[in-house]
């Protein structure tokens, strides 16, 4: 005979059950077979059938407010079992009982040993139907095997009515009086201002950021949720707090049967969201038959996710969660591999690292497409993919490669920091024909590269002319080092070997005579930026060895105008060559730039050989590059008086030296061709009507101080003329005959001449 403690209603039923003098016993009818252990009421599940319910059932109670919440403290005594909570009301004092459709199953696993749990559950009146009712909430076990009697959960304090501000916002317990005990982290007097603060972006897997329910570990597909009752995966708190924040989840079904389909809502999965200080959760995304990879966008509040599945009328086959990131679009990115090596900080610049057995991948956070900006990194692993690079923009469902066949659009700059060699690697958006608001992108190493291969990441404005290669760029201004000044007079002669000043990255190679040699398999040469403002033509010789007809390659000049970025061809020499007489061989080739240089003020060249398996034996080289001077209409007679001036003014000097003053050249600077052969070119010279040339040369002279007769019948040097790059040398005066026929001064050793110019040297 049960009867009705308390002779006036209560509106707030509240019980404490540490000690039996902590609540009022009034308030409650029964506690089934429940046992006060001085910390919680604890019930003994069995199964035997003459065992009274574990049930909790409540006095009568007035209801006059709309909504009115039921909140439990519960500690798990028993891991890994289903524990059905079903609530029910009776009107007609316990006469008659109807359920109420709140109920739930609990899980605990062994991660939440020694944790106590406040479950909170929101009604309305209209569900009740009656302002006078008690209520019976029952625990039941249906795992539990027979005639075997084991605790199952203690519940350290229970709370019904409406006098608590939203059930303290699911951050805390509501007292008897209406107050909130919050829980750690948060306060204010409903527990609905957070202490922490929550991250905005996050890798919810990496850093165990969520509870799981009915997760175990299967050696085949990793961590699955296969329990029978309920499966649920509950994030902690995320501020949402730009408007282009996404979850990405990836889920995986390997261990399930693919005849098993998900339909009519028997076992979908479920991803819900819940704002903060809020009890209801709201469906975002339904998982139906096997489209398990998903982005979304998510609402602009502090919230929790969740993914929960429905139970089924049959059995569910398992699944698992592979991704599960929250992250925005960002205005730019910036990485040190000093900073977050081990990923905790909530806002890397990665979404994800993954090791595989042949690659290492990067995968970096979208950000806002601009054309101006820029993507670079610095590594110290060349061994890397051939794809190096891939990019996204629908935020990583597909990857598009960035075409750059044989590294003839872009490369990565070779330097030497602290001793190490570092590759950087600068990609302009500018490449990308897209009309995306945003764009990801992914990098690719070989696994055989360890250590702290990527050193630097930065995605942001670029800098003017990109530093022209030599450092880093961040927030448009070059880091580190100073920019070369672009050189005016580019000339490589190789007499002693590359001049350092005018190349920026130099593969190994092999210095012989007047030339050097590429044996291994990365040939390459860069330069230092170049004024072009006063070049008219490049040419170059290249020298090869060991020629094989079976090399079946290319051997490009390329010229970049903006930095490096990017290189566009000026000049393709395709091997075997054609109609090939010697396996040795030199050949002389020029490009013109007047349309470049109409254009540009500065640039880079660049002498690169693509990989190939054909060609790994051949040895070619450079022998001689020179940079064609535009037009001087300036280029006076006396320009050998001063020797600084008087070189800018030969594209190339072979056989013979610029020499200080002495008694042979009578005391001024002057040419000395001290080589059996030789030959001397002037830049090109703007040549009008009635111009002449006029010159001195002494015949013979052993720079002893004794002078020798003029033997003028043993010259053979002569002076030509061409009127353009591509034609022919014609002869302008013959030295010999010049001497022979000339006035003698100072003893006859130093000679002046006056040639009249052609009419056809006019224009040059």
């Amino acid at each position: 005979i049960i009867v009705t403690g308390s002779i006036t209603l209560e509106e707030v039923i509240y019980g404490k059950f540490d000690q039996l003098q902590n609540f009022n016993p009034n308030l409650f009818v029964s506690f089934g077979d429940g046992i006060f252990n001085e910390t919680y009421l604890i019930f003994p599940r069995t199964n035997k059938s003459n065992a009274p319910a574990n049930e909790i059932i409540t006095d009568d109670i007035n209801i006059f407010e709309n909504i009115f919440y039921i909140q439990l403290a519960i500690a798990p005594l028993l891991f890994n079992r289903c524990i059905n909570v079903k609530f029910s009301f009776s009107s007609d004092y316990g006469y008659t009982w109807q359920l109420i459709d709140l109920n739930d199953i609990l899980l605990f696993g062994e991660s939440h040993s020694e944790r106590l749990k406040i479950f909170t559950w929101k009604s309305t009146s209209t569900m009740i139907g009656s302002n006078q009712v008690r209520f019976r909430i029952g625990f039941d076990d249906e795992q539990m095997p027979f005639d075997e009697e084991q605790f199952i959960i203690g519940i350290s304090e229970l709370y019904m009515g409406s006098n608590c501000i939203n059930a303290c916002n699911g951050h805390g317990m509501c007292l008897g009086n209406g107050r909130c005990r919050c829980e750690t982290g948060w306060t204010n007097s409903d527990c609905g201002l957070s202490l922490i603060r929550f991250p905005n972006e996050i890798n919810i897997l990496d850093h165990v950021y969520y509870t799981s329910y009915g997760a175990t570990y299967n050696t085949k597909c990793g961590t699955i949720f296969n329990n029978t009752c309920k499966r649920e995966v509950q994030t902690n708190y995320i501020d949402i707090n730009h408007e282009h924040t996404y979850v990405h989840i990836e889920l995986h079904d390997q261990c399930m049967s693919k005849t098993n389909i998900r339909k009519n809502g028997d076992g979908w999965i479920r991803l819900q969201y819940r704002e903060i200080n809020s009890h209801e959760w709201i469906t975002l995304y339904i998982f139906k038959d096997h489209q398990l990879n998903i982005i979304k966008l998510l609402p602009v509040y502090i919230l929790q996710l969740r993914l929960v599945q429905d139970a089924p009328s049959g059995g569910r086959p398992p699944w698992s969660i592979e991704k599960f990131h929250i992250f925005h679009i960002h205005s730019q990115l910036q990485w040190f591999a000093l900073e977050d090596k081990n990923a905790t900080q909530w806002n890397s610049t990665f979404l994800t690292k993954t090791n595989s057995t042949d690659q290492i991948i990067y995968e970096i956070k979208d950000v806002y497409f601009n054309l101006d900006y820029i993507l670079q990194i610095e590594f110290n692993c060349i061994n890397f993919t051939k794809n190096i690079l891939e990019y996204s923009i629908n935020l990583g469902l597909t990857w598009l490669e960035i075409p750059n066949e044989d590294e003839l659009q872009i490369v990565p700059i070779k330097s030497n920091y602290e001793n190490n060699t570092i590759y950087r690697l600068t990609i302009p958006f500018s490449l990308f024909s897209i009309q995306n608001n945003f764009i990801r992108f992914r990098l690719k190493f070989s696994s055989n590269c360890t250590g702290d291969h990527l050193k630097y990441i930065h995605i942001g404005n670029k800098c003017s002319m990109n530093c022209f290669g030599n450092t880093r760029c961040f927030n448009s201004e070059c880091q580190t080092t100073p920019v070369n000044i672009p050189l005016v007079d580019f000339r490589e002669t190789f007499d002693k070997d590359f001049n350092a000043a005018n190349w920026l990255q130099l593969e190994p190679y092999q210095h012989s005579t007047n030339k050097i040699l590429w044996t291994t398999t990365n040939r390459q040469a860069i330069t230092r930026p170049i004024d072009l403002r006063s070049m008219r033509a490049i040419k170059w010789a290249y020298y090869f060895e060991n020629l094989s007809k079976t090399c079946h390659t290319s051997i490009y000049l390329l010229m970049s105008t903006d930095g490096t970025l990017t290189w566009s061809i000026l000049h393709q020499f395709d091997l075997p060559i054609k109609n090939q007489i010697a396996w040795s061989k030199t050949v002389e080739l020029f490009v013109e730039l007047e349309k470049i240089t109409a254009k540009h003020n500065m640039g880079q060249f660049r002498w690169f050989q693509p990989l190939s398996s054909t060609c790994q034996n051949v040895t070619w080289g450079l022998s001689r590059i020179i940079s064609v001077k535009s037009i001087n209409s300036y280029f006076l007679t006396d320009y050998f008086y001063t020797l600084v001036s008087s070189r800018s003014n030969w594209e190339s000097i072979d056989g013979a030296l610029l020499a200080q003053p002495d008694q042979c050249n009578n005391n001024i600077p002057a040419f000395i061709f001290h080589d059996d052969s030789f030959s001397v070119t002037t830049i090109p010279i703007l040549i009008q009507e009635f111009y002449v040339l006029v010159f001195q040369f002494n015949a013979k002279c052993d720079r002893s101080g004794n002078t020798k007769p003029l033997q003028c019948r043993n010259l053979t040097s002569i002076i030509e003329y061409r009127t353009d790059l591509s034609s022919k040398w014609i002869k302008l005066v013959d030295m010999a005959d010049l001497a022979c026929r000339t006035s003698l001064i100072n003893g006859g050793y130093f000679n002046l001449h006056t040639i009249k110019l052609s009419s056809e040297t006019y224009s040059r």
